[in-house]
């Protein structure tokens, strides 16, 4: 007999594997999503579009609900020097390098 699986379920899966088999986030979300998170990224990085998608989904869901200071604390290292690039960016777009004209 084939048996078929419906969206809801299958969407439903993508959240259970080897890694978060018998965790129970009631008692560890940080340590669920952590294993979740993982996993999914694993199976994007072999192709899997839903486990992408499903990253994509969490990634905004969690920025939008993280604290702006806890975002300036954790991600410093990236932030400073990205604003380092973006200001010289910034500074060569200001040098006129645009053609005389025969007028000059």
């Amino acid at each position: 007999m084939n048996v078929g699986i419906d969206k809801e379920d299958y969407v439903k899966s993508l959240l259970i594997s080897n890694k978060t088999v018998g965790q129970d986030p009631r008692k560890d979300y940080r340590g669920w999503l952590r294993s979740t998170l993982f996993d999914l990224l694993e199976r994007s990085s072999k192709g899997d579009k839903e486990a992408e998608m499903f990253i994509k989904t969490s990634i905004n869901s969690l920025i939008l609900w993280c604290d702006i200071e806890d975002i300036k604390i954790n991600f410093d290292p990236w932030i400073w020097p990205y604003v380092d690039l973006l200001e010289k960016q910034k500074s060569n777009q200001n040098i006129d390098c645009a053609p005389c004209s025969v007028e000059d």
